[in-house]
């Protein structure tokens, strides 16, 4: 009969906790994170918040959401649950939805407050805006670019009324008013 040496029996104990250390390396911080998340979705006050029952434990209402093409899925939810409802995500996150146009305009009119998640803003650059367009940034850029807009839609607004300006200044020229040359503007 063989003995197993003890050389060969530290080896293979030594091998078998590198392996077990480097799981429990992963699982740990995997466990960790999969408990905070499960605090903050059972802490959250979104949970006060009426909506419609978990069609799944893992997907939430997204199979429903990502199926909705012609089911008036929301408009059914906001006539059950109101004008402001949460439904479910990815392993049961809440999320909010509101068609209320008070809370909308003020959601959209408070960026710093509430900023777009980035998904958000990937989906917007990806429809047409670009990622550093005025859809997507927030905070200076963005009031940067609205401050820009809002000046060249003023010389937009000059240019459709020259025209009036134009005659009135015919007018004045023609009752024996000179105008002083355009070099002194």
């Amino acid at each position: 009969m063989l003995k197993a040496s003890p050389m060969i029996w530290c080896q293979n104990m030594a091998s078998s906790s590198s392996s077990t250390s480097v799981i429990l390396a992963v699982i740990i911080p995997f466990l960790y994170t999969s408990l905070l998340i499960l605090i903050r979705q059972f802490r959250s006050p979104l949970r006060h918040l009426p909506g419609p029952p978990s069609s799944s434990l893992f997907m939430g209402n997204l199979q429903q959401m990502h199926d909705q093409e012609n089911t008036n899925l929301i408009a059914r939810w906001v006539s059950q649950y109101g004008p402001t409802f949460v439904y479910r995500g990815f392993l049961g996150g809440r999320r909010l939805i509101t068609t209320d146009p008070i809370a909308i305009a003020h959601i959209l009119g408070n960026p710093y407050h509430y900023p777009k998640p980035e998904f958000i803003k990937d989906t917007l650059a990806n429809m047409a805006a670009g990622h550093h367009g005025l859809l997507t940034v927030e905070g200076d850029q963005h009031r940067r670019q609205v401050q820009l807009l809002f000046f060249f839609s003023l010389f937009g607004h000059l240019n459709k009324t020259w025209p009036q300006f134009k005659r009135k200044i015919l007018v004045s020229d023609n009752l024996g008013h000179k105008m002083p040359p355009a070099s002194t503007f």
